[in-house]
């Protein structure tokens, strides 16, 4: 997805800028259960498959490329000696 002008940005520390309604999405997603990682190929995943609603499925299409951008930034903060 291309960022607007109007869209609002979340710079991530020491990482990419995403749209705010990704991060705000993604953060929902996983409250509800979803789970999410980058497969080999840098094909997303999420699941578990029965709790993806079909607004969930347009939103990752839609938007696909910030989501990978925010799944690997978390996981290599998550691998990030601290």
């Amino acid at each position: 997805m291309t960022a607007s002008p109007t869209d609002s940005l979340v710079v991530l520390r020491n990482g990419p800028a995403v749209p705010l309604a990704v991060v705000t999405w993604i953060i929902g997603a996983e409250e509800r259960g979803l789970r999410f990682r980058v497969l080999s190929g840098g094909r997303l995943f999420a699941g578990p498959r029965a709790t993806i609603r079909p607004e969930d499925e347009q939103f990752i299409r839609s938007h696909k490329s910030d989501l990978l951008a925010c799944v690997r930034y978390c996981s290599d903060m998550k691998e990030a000696p601290q």
